[in-house]
């Protein structure tokens, strides 16, 4: 800050004197003015007053208000009709320059025909995505094309990701149930507790004095002791409805007086009443309720990346804040958040080379690089078995037995007619295909 004011205390000095200066003052005959375009938190108040004789406002044309209508201006029809507007609309809380996004709008318009999205049924989001992620992160965008970076080593590491997610989910809603379990257990001993009261009472409705007090014996004339009776609830209600029996040391028999005449000798209030009382019934309840809320997850083609770290969304914390490749993080922390953002939302995936590389129809063609990319992003629609490949033997090559064993959009004619003229391998792989078939009812080889 001191070095700022002593700058503009220059400047100002050399503005006065350029004007008495009388060589220049027979030049040019008039008052030489500077006029410096300055950030409003450059100086306080007091400070900006001195070194400056006239502020003029400048009113930013777009911020984070109004960001959303100045790119709706820009996009194309298409475009409109394939981003969600919500997403599209929450994203642009993140602009706040009109250079930026005129800049962006530009370079997704360049990428969009240089890669030839349309050609390879791209994504239209995840393209913006990425051009949103290279304007505000370029220097870890540069790394993508290596496969290196704090993006990169996220995407690339999606199902280990989301398996700590759905690991940290189970451990989760475990620790609750265990809070439930002990809940219950301590109900259950407040219950036994409360019954003890009721069976050692119980002892002095029966005569049973020329005998030693055995235990009880129920109605199905098995045998129970003083403790197992005050432990089962079960048990217990075969005395609230006058059941049961004293059995003594002699094995004779001795029956109780009924429960109704003599519970409130216990207690004023009745057993029922008391048993209402239970103090943690009302935590068990509430326990029991978080349990039911947490969902289990399971990371599936139906379960995407976006939805997975949207329930934990702070298992990233520790992809964003660690070296990668024994390099520092390239995404300065105030980054973080659009980072989040773009994720949760599925702007980018892993297959992010598609949108930054551009293609070489060589060993395999469009129409191939289309069915392949059908099958590696799962798109939403799936193609035709009879879907047109040029080089099926190469399409081949891309994928592995077990692909091959449950993915059935591989359920292509010319794949499969293809493997019919290679080595075991593809025989192996046709094979399976050919089970896929059957079992989902395909028929893809006459």
């Amino acid at each position: 800050f001191a070095d700022t004011s002593r700058i503009f205390g220059k400047l100002r000095e050399l503005n006065k004197i350029l004007n008495n200066s009388k060589y220049l003052q027979g030049i040019i005959h008039r008052e030489i003015t500077f006029i410096y375009s300055v950030r409003d938190d450059l100086f306080d108040a007091t400070r900006r007053v001195k070194f400056f004789d006239y502020i003029v406002p400048v009113i930013p044309v777009v911020n984070s208000s109004n960001a959303y209508e100045k790119l709706m201006e820009y996009l194309s029809v298409e475009d409109k009709r394939d981003f969600d507007g919500k997403d599209l609309l929450n994203l642009c809380e993140f602009f706040e320059d009109m250079r930026l996004i005129i800049n962006i709008v530009n370079e997704y318009d360049l990428y969009k025909r240089v890669i030839r999205i349309d050609d390879f049924n791209l994504s239209r989001k995840k393209l913006f995505g990425l051009v949103v992620y290279k304007n505000y992160c370029p220097h870890d965008f540069v790394h993508l094309h290596n496969r290196h970076g704090v993006l990169a080593n996220i995407l690339d590491n999606k199902k280990a990701i989301a398996d700590a997610v759905v690991g940290l989910r189970r451990r989760h809603k475990e620790s609750e149930v265990n809070k439930l379990e002990a809940l219950i257990d301590k109900s259950a001993l407040w219950e036994k507790e409360l019954r003890k009261e009721y069976v050692e009472a119980s002892k002095l409705q029966a005569n049973h004095r020329s005998s030693i007090f055995e235990g009880f014996e129920l109605q199905n004339g098995v045998h129970v002791s003083f403790d197992q009776l005050a432990g089962n609830s079960t048990f217990f209600e075969e005395l609230v409805n006058d059941k049961i029996s004293f059995y003594g040391s002699d094995m004779r028999l001795y029956p109780i007086a009924a429960f109704a005449n003599w519970q409130k000798a216990v207690n004023p209030k009745s057993y029922q009443e008391r048993l209402k009382l239970n103090p943690y019934t009302r935590d068990i309840a509430s326990q029991q309720e978080v349990v039911d809320n947490i969902k289990p997850l399971k990371f599936t083609s139906a379960n995407s990346f976006s939805s997975i770290i949207k329930e934990e969304i702070s298992i990233l914390d520790g992809y964003l804040d660690t070296e990668t490749d024994g390099r520092r993080p390239f995404i300065p922390k105030e980054r973080h958040q659009l980072l989040r953002f773009l994720l949760m939302h599925d702007f980018l995936d892993e297959h992010y080379l598609d949108y930054i590389t551009y293609f070489y129809q060589n060993s395999i063609s469009v129409e191939d690089k289309q069915f392949i990319l059908n099958i590696t992003s799962m798109d939403k629609d799936s193609l035709p078995c009879t879907f047109s490949l040029q080089n099926p033997v190469s399409v081949a090559d891309r994928f592995d037995l077990s692909d091959y064993k449950t993915n059935t959009r591989l359920l292509n004619v010319d794949l499969a007619l293809s493997m019919t003229r290679e080595g075991e391998e593809q025989k192996t792989n046709r094979n399976a295909l050919q089970r896929l078939a059957v079992r989902s009812n395909a028929k893809i080889v006459t």
